[in-house]
């Protein structure tokens, strides 16, 4: 039997720090005791992609937003200042606090981040999985029930909107493809696979934040030949620093994108420290991956958003109009779905 659970949890009111823990080995019920798994953890038939290891991954410690932008302090402090712009906040609240305060703004952003981690999951099993699970009244934890493939109960409670279009709003299509692709190779054979999993949020912090101009996800996905436009004026600027020719690659680009040229994307790393119990077993080889123990780990949510130009509001102030979050890449799955 196919069965999905999620435990409880409630989390935090404010953030207190990432920690960063040594990674350890996994014990697997009754077999010898295993080095931790790869990246991703996976049989010879299945692959379920899902990172379940207790340190992120290594270009989050090097504080690489993989935007091919450069990767320093000052670069990444203008990144993030340009990005707190864009999202209609005051430049004095891009800088970094001391002693690991946090402003407001960032603070909820990434409480936010960590719920809809919780929320995108729930559905994510729910939905692709068949997997009966609710999120509590604050929306801030995940509980769980023993669910089967017989998805007649879960879809009976799916709101008037379809269940691709509500997975849609949450995920986009390329991360969720993967998740599809796993429970179609489930579905196969329901009584082969056993997948538990427990995810119990504990803290979380924003890791990154930066704009790319002039492009969209959309845009590249209707104009291919747009795809890598934007790093490439970084690649020229880096070897030839002449500001002429990313002046012109820059009014050239925006000639290819056209009318959406207005459109800006807005992309966010969120470190989500949880308590978790993953274990995959495979009922006819015996192959048990993960354990049954909780452990602490951490994941990293790669989140999307589009802003636009906004009219000018009844105030007399100007600002961008923002679209809503996705999460488009999960534990760098993906490798960040680097599109621009």
């Amino acid at each position: 039997m196919f069965t999905l659970r999620l435990a409880s949890s409630s989390l935090p009111l404010q953030y207190v720090g990432r920690r960063r823990i040594a990674s350890r080995l996994l014990v697997l019920p009754n077999q010898a005791t295993h080095p931790a798994q790869p990246r991703f953890c996976s049989t010879d038939k299945v692959e379920f992609p899902w990172r379940h290891q207790l340190n992120p991954p290594e270009r989050i410690l090097d504080n690489d937003d993989l935007s091919g932008m450069p990767n320093n302090f000052r670069a990444r402090l203008v990144r993030r200042l340009v990005a707190c712009r864009e999202l209609n906040l005051a430049a004095y609240e891009a800088v970094p606090l001391p002693f690991g305060m946090k402003f407001t703004w960032e603070r909820e952003l990434a409480e936010n981040f960590a719920i809809a981690f919780g929320f995108a999951i729930e559905e994510l099993l729910m939905n692709v999985f068949g997997g009966r699970v609710q999120v509590d009244e604050k929306g801030v934890a995940i509980y769980g029930l023993a669910a089967t493939t017989d998805t007649t109960d879960a879809e009976s409670e799916t709101d008037s909107e379809s269940k691709d279009d509500y997975l849609a709003s949450m995920f986009e299509k390329n991360i969720l493809e993967k998740y599809e692709s796993f429970a179609r190779t489930v579905k196969e054979n329901p009584e082969r696979y056993q997948l538990k999993l427990s995810v119990r949020p504990l803290e979380w912090s924003v890791e990154s934040l930066f704009i790319v101009p002039l492009l969209s996800r959309k845009a590249v996905e209707e104009k291919p030949h747009l795809k890598g436009g934007y790093q490439a004026i970084e690649r020229e600027f880096a070897s030839s620093k002449s500001y002429s020719k990313i002046k012109e690659m820059t009014y050239e680009l925006a000639d290819k994108v056209g009318d959406s040229n207005h459109q800006r994307t807005v992309v966010a790393d969120a470190a989500v420290s949880c308590m978790e119990v993953f274990q995959l077993v495979d009922s006819i080889t015996g192959e048990v991956q993960g354990s049954e123990e909780e452990e602490e780990v951490v994941h990293i949510v790669r989140f999307e958003l589009i802003t636009e130009t906004n009219k000018e509001d009844s105030l007399g102030s100007e600002g961008r109009k923002q679209g809503k979050w996705k999460i488009v890449d999960l534990d760098d799955a993906l490798d960040g779905d680097v599109w621009w």
